[in-house]
């Protein structure tokens, strides 16, 4: 009995899917000055490849700079800091990250029918099953842009509560000023050309493929060998490419 007991544990435990041990967050890319704050309590320093997060840490981005952040293993889950944004990190699983002043660039693509992902900021959330999108805060103001599939919107008053909630279907906009949610509009040329440029982006790090190890990428911390090997030509490529070339004027 005490043998077919451990069995059944036993193939319990292989048939667990295996994005239920990657409770962590990892930075897959960064460009310019970006800085980490692994706590509360810890101090900020140089943001890394490779740095594995968990819940509570915290990221920002300088002037020209990007960093960009796997929240699973075959890095389809990302969101990318654009420049002068800063981030924490609210949930590993289901994600979420507050968004205090910036832009995020989210494409969320292997989440569970159970799960969902989220960007807060002070006045407003967005978040879906399975889609991209774009948040920027500004001031009180928030702007939503859904590029993929469709984002809930939700409007937040100064206490946390929900003053009201929309779906944004692709390709449509919506500002949500002091927690109030505006009206939808059409996204321009220049939105789309962002949302390319980021998803061949997001392409050629996934298209990295694997080092040969044999390991997973989460436990490791041979981020300054991966920097180099990546080649600095790379690196600036990549950099101009994210840190301000798009950007809102």
């Amino acid at each position: 009995m005490k043998i077919k007991y451990a069995l059944v544990m036993l193939a319990a435990f292989l048939f667990v899917p295996c994005y239920a041990f990657a409770q962590v967050a990892k930075i897959v890319d960064v460009g310019g000055k970006v800085t980490v704050k692994t706590d509360a309590s810890a101090d900020w320093k140089k943001a890394k490849v490779n740095m594995v997060l968990n819940k509570d840490a915290e990221l920002e981005t300088k002037e020209n700079s990007y960093c960009t952040l796997a929240f699973d293993e075959e890095q389809k889950n990302i969101v990318t800091l654009k420049q002068n944004s800063r981030i924490r990190i609210d949930s590993i699983k289901p994600g979420a990250v507050f968004l205090p002043q910036g832009r995020v660039f989210s494409l969320i693509k292997n989440l569970s029918k159970s799960e969902k992902f989220e960007v807060r900021t002070p006045t407003a959330v967005a978040g879906a099953r399975g889609t991209g999108w774009i948040t920027e805060y500004k001031g009180a103001c928030v702007s939503e842009k859904c590029l993929d599939d469709v984002t809930y919107v939700q409007g937040l008053d100064p206490q946390g509560n929900i003053t009201g909630e929309a779906n944004l279907p692709q390709g449509n906009g919506m500002d949500v000023c002091g927690g109030q949610l505006g009206s939808r509009y059409a996204l321009g040329d220049n939105d789309y050309q962002e949302w390319n440029d980021f998803t061949g982006y997001v392409g050629s790090l996934q298209g990295g493929g694997d080092d040969g190890s044999g390991d997973d990428g989460f436990d490791d911390d041979r981020d300054d060998q991966r920097e180099d090997a990546r080649g600095e030509d790379a690196q600036e490529r990549r950099q101009d490419q994210w840190s301000g070339s798009h950007e809102k004027r």
